[in-house]
């Protein structure tokens, strides 16, 4: 990647910080290997400090482009020329996770154009994770599908980009023309192609379930880490489960709960 323009043109951005910022006018690709990041003691004669650790910057970018190629199959060096070429302001505010957010998930669709991505979705829409409804927005549900929030009945609102994204039932997309990636709820037509298992349906909650709470849905499921329901609403919009640490009512089990199935098996 070394010599190729986007490389050289950040270095040189850089460079210009380290010397020109009241920095320590070194430049390190491998990050800054200074002590707090700078050179002699505060308030005497000769102190730098290189507040915002440009080099530290540089080296995240040269990782995060080598990690986008590593998912995606693309070259660095060309990854790193196309962020290079459409950024118009600071790098040290162009290159953040908000902007070149990590690639998590390992089945990455990889798409040339956005009209190779369109036509591979079609027109059947796609699948909320929450209520299970078809929904004609990748981002945000508009399935029109009632679903109680433990208070009351509304229309299912979910959003792949909330808090809880897809609950790990959506599909990661990369487009090479745009060098972008994001999350978005998975679209009907691959559905059967989908590595993901999907989570059952909270119509399949009753007494005697095996649930596990969110925050552990990542974790293999363990007497520590799941509850037995014995006790459900009609409406859905609560149940009671006997925990490790007692027994508890969980509102909106919908979004909260997640049933331990195929095959029930809990590890010790």
């Amino acid at each position: 990647m070394i010599g190729t323009t986007g490389y050289e043109n950040l270095k040189a951005s850089v460079e210009s910080d380290c010397n020109e910022r009241k920095s320590c006018g070194c430049f390190n690709p491998d990050g800054c290997p200074l002590e707090r990041a700078s050179i002699g003691t505060y308030g005497e004669p000769g102190f730098k400090s290189c507040f915002h650790k440009y080099c530290d910057k540089f080296k995240w970018v040269i990782d995060r482009a080598n990690h986008y190629a590593e998912k995606t199959g693309m070259d660095a060096a060309e990854i790193l020329n196309a962020w290079e070429e459409k950024r118009n302001y600071w790098y040290m505010n162009y290159y953040q996770e908000c902007n070149q957010p990590e690639i998590k998930d390992n089945n990455v669709r990889i798409f040339n154009t956005l009209e190779d991505l369109k036509a591979s979705i079609g027109e059947q829409g796609y699948r909320c994770p929450n209520c299970k409804g078809i929904s004609t927005d990748p981002y945000e549900c508009d399935s029109g599908v009632n679903f109680s929030d433990g208070s009351s009945i509304k229309k299912c609102d979910w959003k792949s980009y909330g808090l809880f994204g897809t609950l790990g039932q959506g599909a990661t997309i990369f487009v090479k023309e745009k060098l972008q990636i994001g999350t978005i709820f998975m679209p009907i037509a691959w559905e059967e192609s989908s590595p993901v298992k999907q989570v059952p349906s909270i119509t399949e909650l009753k007494k005697g379930a095996i649930v596990q709470f969110r925050v552990d849905w990542n974790s293999e499921p363990t007497p520590a880490n799941t509850s037995t329901v014995n006790r459900v609403a009609k409406d859905k919009s609560w149940v009671d489960v006997n925990t490790p640490f007692g027994s508890k009512r969980v509102r909106n089990p919908l979004e909260n709960l997640k049933i331990i199935t195929d095959p029930m098996v809990v590890h010790i």
